[in-house]
């Protein structure tokens, strides 16, 4: 027991321009070769915007993956259409397709560009979405729309997905 519980590898995780990563998840992916952490940070662009973001990682180095060709990625962010607050708040792998895996989380903004919702709107929405592995682009994204008690989206309310499990 005492040897299988040494440490292998710690890693550091902040943005290129050195922004606090919160993580929120990992997950084993592509059959255990590699680690996909998960978790939300601030927007390089603007310091008030959220995004999530996604990271494959190997579990035997702690380093990003090496990437086989220029349309895979080992880091991206998943953002709305109105760059407003994201998060990634949890993962889970795909059991039948080691090649995807799924996130949950929330936004204020607009995932799915066909999402009708009005600038005045205040609510946070949960979001899932199923992610390609290695390109880490959205395959395909659900938002969950709420609405305050009152029937109105121009006062708080909230609608966030934590956990995630594939039957």
């Amino acid at each position: 027991l005492e040897n299988s519980l040494q440490r292998i590898w710690r890693k550091p995780f902040e943005t290129a321009n050195e922004e606090s990563i919160f993580l929120s998840g990992m997950i084993t992916v592509a059959d255990g070769s590699e680690l996909v952490l998960v978790g939300s940070t601030l927007d390089s662009k603007r310091a008030a915007d959220m995004d999530g973001l996604m990271a494959r990682i190997d579990p035997q180095t702690g380093n990003f993956v090496k990437t086989e060709n220029r349309k895979e990625r080992s880091v991206a962010y998943f953002e709305s259409v109105e760059r407003r607050d994201d998060w990634i708040l949890g993962a889970c792998p795909d059991p039948d397709d080691p090649r995807n895996f799924y996130i949950v989380g929330s936004t204020q903004g607009k995932i799915e560009r066909d999402t009708d919702r009005d600038r005045k709107d205040i609510t946070v929405h949960a979001v899932v979405a199923k992610i390609a592995l290695d390109r880490l682009e959205t395959v395909w994204t659900h938002q969950f729309t709420v609405t305050h008690a009152s029937g109105t989206n121009e006062e708080a309310a909230a609608a966030v997905a934590f956990g995630c499990d594939v039957i």
